[in-house]
């Protein structure tokens, strides 16, 4: 499958979110891990087993997401892709998850249908027919232009597109 090459690390070990997460990417043909919610241990696992996109929450008990970017942008040349996932929606937090390097702020609750064409969309791999979330499809093709998330204005760009 053309899916095989994508490698997701996803922040969350608990059986009810991350395991069943990871398995049913799994069953979709992305090769999906799980290492727990700490920004220690996900920063270690970033650089041992370079994953192509990083799903994680917004916040750790000791740190947040915004601070693992910036330590694993410093140290790499090409990070990964980040997918931000956190249980509060509101721009502000969205704005500044994007502007520190997140490649797509997803809201709670989610299924593993649109997570896996936001996986393809930000991992530059082709989004699929059957993907309906129009927001995936804009995000694939700005991102196919070269235009980075974390420019200003990305968000505004891709909210006049839709």
């Amino acid at each position: 499958m053309e899916n095989n090459s994508i490698k997701v690390l996803i922040g969350d070990d608990s059986a009810n979110i991350g395991i069943r997460l990871a398995a049913q990417l799994r069953d979709k043909g992305i090769y999906a891990y799980t290492r727990k919610n700490d920004e220690k241990i996900l920063c270690n696992s970033i650089f041992s087993e370079h994953p192509d996109v990083v799903v994680t929450s917004l916040s750790y008990p000791d740190s947040d997401a915004i601070l693992l970017m910036k330590k694993v942008k410093s140290a790499l040349g090409n990070p990964p892709a980040f997918i931000v996932v956190s249980d509060v929606y509101n721009r502000f937090i969205e704005r500044q998850v994007i502007e520190n390097g997140a490649s797509y702020y997803l809201s709670v609750p989610y299924d593993a249908d649109s997570l896996e064409c936001i996986i393809k969309a930000v991992a530059n791999k082709p989004v699929s027919s059957s993907c309906s979330d129009i927001e995936v499809i804009v995000t694939d093709i700005i991102r196919k232009l070269g235009v980075p998330a974390h420019i200003k204005g990305y968000q505004y760009l891709r909210e006049a597109i839709m």
